[in-house]
């Protein structure tokens, strides 16, 4: 099994955490100015899409998800961008976070998991979490879910 080299990883985290800033800056200042457009939101989805699609092809070897279930996963996660996308039409109200998670919340935890990739490699989250109860329980599992946890908080309501 391949594994992708630690550069790739801390380059991941650095390029997620630099679109969500940009992004955020962007966005912060269309809304204040008034000056969005219908192109600079294609753009901005379209960004979105590209950084969803890279991070979850990541996590996907990150976690050793096989490749049917690779394609759910994919889709899960943008789920909650479209349907606060199709809620923002609808309700004219941007409903992004749920108390104190939101997407950028879901991003830092993503750094964090990419940087830990980088240091120790993916195969740190092969091991259990707790050895001297079962062995079946990995870290793995543990990651799947928080994602599961957040995902479900962040389109709740």
């Amino acid at each position: 099994e391949a594994t992708l080299p630690s550069w790739l990883w801390y380059l991941s985290a650095l390029v997620i955490f630099w679109f969500d800033l940009f992004d955020t800056m962007d966005g912060l200042r269309a809304r204040r100015l008034k000056c969005g457009s219908p192109l600079g939101r294609i753009v901005d989805e379209a960004g979105d899409s590209l950084e969803y699609m890279v991070y979850t092809t990541l996590y996907g070897h990150m976690l050793r998800i096989p490749n049917g279930l690779m394609t759910i996963s994919y889709s899960s996660m943008n789920l909650c961008s479209i349907c606060m996308e199709i809620y923002f039409i609808i309700s004219g109200k941007w409903q992004c976070q749920s108390d104190n998670f939101g997407i950028f919340e879901a991003d830092i935890l993503t750094i964090i998991f990419f940087i830990i990739n980088g240091y120790f490699g993916v195969e740190v989250w092969d091991q259990p979490v707790f050895a001297a109860i079962s062995d079946k329980l990995v870290w793995r599992h543990v990651v799947l879910l928080i994602f599961f946890a957040a995902y479900v908080v962040m389109c709740g309501e």
